[in-house]
């Protein structure tokens, strides 16, 4: 018993010389940096040669921290254009909130279609003071539309019913993108064509040429002959598969073949000018002898 109560006084005593902790104060939970991330692209479709607003969507992905001093830049690389500022300035992004960077941006006029990168760069203060940043793609499409033309094609003012046209025709390609399936057509009452102009495929600064051969015939209904008006159509698809076409209008007058005979006065076939040469001839001479013998009258005493 003795000896329990020592050890139970040594106990005692080593509690009383235990000093008393301070209050534990709980540790602040670590803020992660936020992220910000693109969301949709409005406008990315551009035209080449023409300035498009791309509207981007970006959204603050932290559900608690907000976005402050926040700037959003553009890197707009050849062959695209900035024409508008560079970096966009946003002084608070709530946390999980969506906002808008806009950028108006002009492809060159020689730009090939297809898709493009716009890089993104974030720079941003988040919590106590610390700063953060990030990156992103924006994707867009650059449309290189096909420039065709087609030069006018210069038809008679009449055609002989039963006679035969050859029309030339050309068509030049003044543009980067390359035309396809690019064809021409006649339609006309009273010209019948012989076939359909197939071109074929024509690249970029490059042009073609063919050749139609029309048929004339009368008219459909009570006059065979007269005016009648009709188109050349020019068809072509462009690298997305899109038809486009052109029309050039004309208006011809059909005649009778009957109507085209010679009027010029009948031609004087040579035996009988030499009829009228040798006529002339003597006459000549006998006016010559009767003036040489008058002149011998006179002359004689």
């Amino acid at each position: 018993m003795k000896i329990l109560r020592i050890a139970a006084a040594l106990i005692i005593a080593c509690l009383l010389w235990i000093p008393v902790s301070a209050e534990t104060v709980p540790e602040e939970p670590a803020v992660l940096m936020p992220k910000i991330l693109v969301q949709s692209v409005s406008g990315g479709g551009m035209q080449a040669g023409e300035t498009a607003e791309l509207h981007i969507t970006l959204k603050n992905t932290s559900r608690r921290t907000a976005l402050l001093n926040l700037t959003v830049t553009a890197s707009a690389a050849a062959p695209m254009d900035l024409q508008s500022a560079d970096t966009l300035y946003y002084e608070r992004v709530a946390a999980n909130a969506e906002f808008e960077a806009v950028f108006r941006i002009r492809p060159a006029h020689d730009a090939p279609g297809g898709p493009y990168i716009l890089p993104l760069q974030f720079d941003y203060a988040y919590g106590s003071g610390m700063t953060g940043s990030g990156s992103g793609n924006v994707r867009t499409v650059v449309i290189q539309p096909v420039r065709m033309s087609f030069p006018k094609v210069l038809l008679p003012e009449e055609a002989v019913v039963s006679d035969r046209l050859e029309l030339h025709l050309q068509a030049i390609n003044p543009g980067v993108s390359a035309a396809q399936n690019v064809r021409a057509e006649l339609q006309c009452d009273g010209l019948l064509p012989e076939q359909t102009v197939f071109f074929g495929n024509v690249g970029g600064g490059t042009s073609a040429e063919g050749v139609l051969n029309v048929q004339v015939t009368s008219l459909h209904g009570e006059s065979p002959y007269g005016r009648t008006t009709g188109q050349l159509i020019f068809r072509y698809t462009d690298e997305n598969g899109a038809e486009h076409t052109e029309t050039q209008d004309f208006s011809v007058t059909l005649k009778s073949p009957f109507s085209e005979r010679s009027t010029e006065p009948e031609q004087v076939s040579p035996k009988y000018w030499l009829r009228i040469t040798a006529g002339i001839g003597c006459g000549i001479l006998l006016l010559t002898a009767y003036l040489m013998l008058r002149r011998r009258k006179r002359v004689q005493p």
